[in-house]
C-alpha cells in the first residue's frame, strides 16, 4: 500500500495552468484506507487511473476538461482556466445574449459549427463534464430559464466520460432544482438551441430592428447586472466561510473545511428560499443512518469527516449506576450529523469498524435548508473497562453472545 507521501506526490504532478490541487483535502491522503476513485473513473484523457489497487499519474494526457473536479466530493481538485467564477460570469453574458437561455458547448461542438454560431451566445468548455451542480443551481438562482449542456458526437469523442458525468450532474441539478420549486431546468443535448446561431444581415427596416434590439439590449442588461452580482455574492460569500472555517481548526486534529462549490450551492439555495417538505435522492448529499445498538462510540466516523457534518459531542455528567461514576463521573456520548455539510464521501461508512454506519443518498430537502441535524446519542467506550463486571463485558463484546451477560 502506498504511503500517504507517495499518494500527496502523486497528486501534486497534477498541478498545472490547468487544474489546482490541495492534496490535503484526497481522501486517500486523508486516510488511506478510503477508496475512492472517483477522479480516475471520470478522468477523460487517461490522465489519472488506478490499477491493481494503485494510483497512476500522467499529467502530460491532461487536456483540462475539469471532469475530475466535477466528481472530487472534497475539493482536492479544482478548475483554472477558466476557474468557477469566471465561467459563472461567462455563462452569464451568453444568458444575456440569449434572452435566458444559459449553453454550455463542447470544444468539439463548436469547432464543428465554425461560423455558424455566435460565440457570445455560449460559454465554451473542453468538456460539458466540466460544469458542475452547483454552477448549474447558482445560474438559476441568478435568473437562468433555462440551462442546456451541449456536447458533439460522444460516441466518437475519445472524451466520451465526460457525458456520463454531465448525466449525473444534469439528474442531480433537475432533483435540487424541482425540490426549490424554480422553473429552470437543465438538459443535455447534441444540438445547440436557435438563439445560438450566428445573425445575419437583416432584409427588413434596419432602423426599426436596430431600435426593437436597443430596448431588448436595456432589459438583458439589466438581468446580466443582477446575475453577475448573486455570482460575486456567492464566491464571496464562500471565500469568507473557507477563511472561517480554516482559522476554527487548531484542536491539533485533522482539518475540516467546506468545499467552495459547496459553499457557494448552499449560498444559491438560500436566496432561493425554502424548498418543498420532500425527500430527494442525489450524488450531493448524504443522511447517516447509524444503528446505536452495534456502534462502539469510538468517533471514527466523526474524526475522517472532511466537512465536520459528522462531529462528536460529550457531555460530562453523573451516573450513579456505572463503576467508574464513583470515581470520575460518567459521560454522555452525542454523535451529531448535519446532512446539508455531508459530501456524500462515504468516508464514515468505510472506517466504521463495527458496520455501524450506513450513507444514504436521501435526504429531505427541508432539512438542508433549515440546516436540521440529527443525534445520537452513544455507548461510552471506555465506560465498561474497569469494575466488578469489566472480565464480564469484555468476554461479551468478545464472542457477541447473549448468554455471556445472560
Amino acid at each position: 500500500m502506498p504511503s500517504i507521501k507517495t499518494y500527496i506526490d502523486l497528486l501534486e504532478r497534477l498541478q498545472s495552468v490547468n487544474v489546482r490541487v490541495d492534496a490535503q483535502r484526497c481522501l486517500a491522503v486523508r486516510n488511506r484506507n478510503i477508496a475512492c476513485g472517483r477522479c480516475a473513473q471520470a478522468c477523460t484523457s487517461s490522465c489519472i487511473s488506478v490499477s491493481n489497487g494503485l494510483l497512476n499519474v500522467h499529467p502530460e494526457h491532461c487536456i483540462g476538461c475539469g471532469t475530475c473536479a466535477s466528481v472530487c466530493p472534497t475539493g482536492a481538485l479544482s478548475p483554472r482556466k477558466p476557474d468557477d467564477r469566471a465561467l459563472a460570469r461567462s455563462a452569464a453574458a451568453a444568458m444575456r445574449a440569449t434572452g435566458g437561455t444559459v449553453v454550455f458547448a463542447c470544444e468539439q461542438l463548436l469547432h464543428a459549427a465554425g461560423n455558424a454560431i455566435n460565440p457570445e451566445t455560449v460559454a465554451a468548455v473542453r468538456c460539458i463534464g466540466r460544469v458542475d451542480a452547483s454552477l448549474l443551481v447558482l445560474l438559476a438562482s441568478a435568473g437562468a430559464k433555462a440551462l442546456r449542456l451541449t456536447c458533439g458526437n460522444c460516441e466518437k469523442c475519445e472524451h466520451s466520460p465526460g457525458k456520463r458525468v454531465a448525466e449525473d450532474i444534469r439528474q442531480d441539478a433537475n432533483t435540487i432544482l424541482a425540490a426549490w420549486q424554480s422553473g429552470a431546468r437543465v438538459s443535455v443535448s447534441s444540438k445547440l438551441p436557435a438563439s445560438c446561431r450566428a445573425t445575419c444581415k437583416a432584409s427588413w427596416d434596419p432602423e426599426r430592428r436596430a431600435f426593437l434590439q436597443s430596448a431588448r439590449d436595456l432589459g438583458r442588461d439589466a438581468a446580466t447586472d443582477a446575475a453577475e452580482l448573486a455570482i460575486d455574492r456567492a464566491f464571496d460569500h464562500e471565500t469568507a466561510v473557507e477563511h472561517t472555517r480554516r482559522a476554527a481548526m487548531k484542536t491539533g486534529a485533522l482539518p475540516r473545511f467546506l468545499p467552495s462549490r459547496r459553499a457557494v450551492l448552499l449560498d444559491a439555495l438560500k436566496r432561493m428560499g425554502q424548498p418543498e417538505d420532500v425527500m430527494i435522492g442525489t450524488r450531493v448529499w448524504g443522511h447517516a443512518v447509524i444503528d446505536d445498538d452495534r456502534c462502539s462510540g469510538c468517533g471514527m466516523c466523526a474524526a475522517f469527516c472532511p466537512t465536520g457534518a459528522l462531529t462528536k459531542r460529550e457531555t460530562a455528567t453523573p451516573d450513579a449506576n456505572t463503576w467508574l461514576a464513583s470515581r470520575n463521573g460518567a459521560s454522555h456520548i452525542t454523535l451529531v450529523h448535519a446532512p446539508e455539510l455531508c459530501l456524500q464521501c462515504r468516508a464514515c461508512e468505510q472506517l466504521c469498524p463495527e458496520h455501524a454506519l450506513m450513507l444514504s443518498d436521501e435526504v429531505f430537502a427541508i432539512d438542508i435548508g433549515r440546516g436540521r441535524i440529527d443525534e445520537h446519542q452513544l455507548r461510552d467506550i471506555h465506560r465498561d473497562k474497569g469494575g466488578p463486571d469489566a472480565i464480564r463485558n469484555s468476554m461479551s463484546k468478545l464472542i457477541n453472545s447473549p448468554y455471556v451477560t445472560g
